[in-house]
């Protein structure tokens, strides 16, 4: 079989192991030495494995936006304030937007391949965001620096958000649960190392902020206060009493109104 290179570095991969996806179609991953992705090769079952766009076996997927919305929280408020203008990208039902709408941040929501259940009315309509968010979606794409191009970097953002499962040391074995073999939508797999270099590429610096979560931000841009923001908020203002501020703006009571005549 042909080896293949790298989407990331362009260095070439080598074979990992050839496993079935969906029960019936042979999947073979492969593994960069140099910047430590790994990913299928040919993904030819992608049409099939996105007959449903949001599979059933994401059964953490509220539990998951909950998480992130919470998380989020200080690091949105004490870098951009009550003023700043987000973007979920790949945002699926819509549940991520309308739980952030709902504290006060003014979020839109856009999905190519799934129906907006939970935000319409807020889909995407601005040039540039302060901060766009990608949620699990990282995995499911083939190129990750042309899907940055392509769908984030236009909008020109300040910071981007995303979240997906890295992994640590040797290419995780086969029995990896995050492989996802039944779903065939899970094709690209990082480590650090390979998000560090997509942000480069990208001419951005990489920053682990906790668990699955990944931020791009800019060079230029204090990591000390980016940590700051993330934990305790600038001015060590928490999630809680974030909120409870946030609430004023009445947000929330807004899209209410707006919602009953549109």
């Amino acid at each position: 079989m042909p080896n293949k290179r790298c989407p990331v570095c362009n260095h070439t991969m080598q074979h990992l192991f050839t496993c079935k996806v969906l029960q019936r179609h042979d999947a073979d991953y492969s593994h960069c030495s140099k910047c430590e992705l790994i990913q299928t090769i040919n993904p030819h079952w992608l049409d099939e494995a996105y007959s449903n766009a949001i599979t059933s076996h994401d059964i953490g997927l509220l539990d998951r936006n909950i998480k992130y919305s919470k998380a989020l929280t200080p690091l949105l408020y004490n870098t951009f304030g009550t003023q700043g203008k987000y973007l979920d990208t790949a945002g699926g039902y819509g549940v991520f937007t309308r739980l952030m709408r709902d504290t006060g941040f003014e979020f839109e929501h856009t999905d190519k391949y799934c129906e907006n259940l939970f935000a319409k009315h807020f889909e995407a309509t601005r040039s540039h965001y302060d901060a766009i968010t990608a949620f699990e979606v990282m995995e499911h794409v083939t190129d990750p620096i042309e899907f940055m191009k392509t769908d984030i970097l236009p909008h020109t953002p300040k910071f981007v958000i995303f979240s997906t499962l890295t992994y640590s040391g040797p290419p995780p074995s086969n029995d990896w649960w995050y492989y996802a073999f039944d779903t065939g939508q899970h094709i690209s797999f990082y480590t650090k190392t390979t998000l560090t270099k997509i942000a480069q590429a990208l001419g951005y610096s990489y920053h682990s902020l906790r668990g699955q979560l990944h931020l791009f931000a800019p060079i230029e841009h204090s990591t000390a206060n980016l940590h700051k923001a993330f934990s305790h908020g600038l001015f060590n203002i928490k999630e809680a009493r974030i909120r409870k501020k946030m609430k004023r703006i009445k947000l929330k009571k807004r899209d209410a109104e707006f919602v009953k005549t549109h």
